[in-house]
């Protein structure tokens, strides 16, 4: 038997400590315990749930793995793309654990509408683009369609679709400079199709 266990029932059930004045003392220390227990119980319970949700949503984004080329690029945007020819693409069997990869491609550019002009990162997909991941944070609109090839459907976050006062069904003018950065910048005029909200500004 645990030696701390039994002096501490030895104490509580000895019948002269049921009258002495310890007695008062030592059920509220027992119950203070249990409840630090339980609320510490509680907060690591919370903590790791929080950080699950918080690799969730970025993996949902980004993915779990990242292949990219090796440079010193330190944005988000592809400057130097690496081609879809690959052995592992679009099927990864060498490595256990890849259920699905998926090929990206991300380019600054400029959103302009009547009333405001915002920065921003597009970020191109293709047919193999996996949407179950982005879905749940969808809270006006639909996915685009790519399934039948090229579409001018693009989603933004809420964050961004507020401060456009941009709505679902709007279509808006989107400018890309040239590689070279000479010239006039290549303009694209898309549809908004879908508003996600993912609780990241960023």
């Amino acid at each position: 038997m645990n030696l701390e266990y039994f002096i501490a029932k030895r104490l509580i059930t000895a019948k002269n400590h049921k009258s002495s004045i310890s007695a008062p003392i030592i059920k509220i220390a027992v119950t203070a315990i249990a409840i630090g227990v339980i609320m510490m119980i509680m907060a690591v319970a919370t903590g790791v749930g929080l950080q699950d949700k918080i690799r969730e949503k970025v993996s949902a984004f980004n993915g779990h793995v990242i292949i990219s080329s090796y440079d010193d690029n330190q944005s988000e945007v592809s400057v130097q793309p690496i081609s879809i020819k690959q052995d592992f693409y679009p099927k990864f069997t060498k490595v256990t654990g890849i259920n699905h990869i998926q090929a990206v491609a991300s380019k600054a550019g400029v959103i302009r509408t009547e009333e405001s002009v915002e920065g921003v990162i597009f970020k191109g997909v293709g047919k193999e683009y996996k949407w179950d991941n982005l879905a749940e944070y969808i809270v006006s609109g639909t996915i685009p369609d790519f399934k039948k090839g090229l579409s001018n459907e693009v989603v933004l976050s809420q964050f961004l679709a507020d401060r456009l006062k941009l709505k679902v069904g709007d279509e808006f003018n989107t400018y890309f400079m040239k590689e070279g950065g000479n010239g006039l910048p290549n303009l694209r005029r898309v549809k908004l199709a879908g508003i996600f909200n993912s609780g990241f500004q960023e």
